[in-house]
């Protein structure tokens, strides 16, 4: 559980550090040639950190599921 606690950690530590200087500002431009990977970043990053929290959420819920049988 406390690989897990890290590993979403990081996740959300890196997606925050990725996007919060590309963050909508006065300068906000969809026109710059930068600015699709950018935002394909900033999407795939959420992907994949909501994909750590449900594999998470899985694997919480058989270690209890498992040992409330075990009891």
């Amino acid at each position: 559980m406390r690989r897990i606690a890290s590993f979403i950690t990081t996740n959300l530590l890196l997606l925050i550090a990725l996007v919060s200087p590309v963050s909508a500002h006065p300068g906000h431009d969809h026109s710059h040639w930068l600015s699709p990977a950018m935002h394909s970043v900033y999407f795939i990053s959420i992907l994949l950190l909501s994909a750590c929290l449900a594999w998470g959420a899985v694997l919480l819920f058989k270690k209890v599921t498992v040992n409330r049988k075990g009891k």
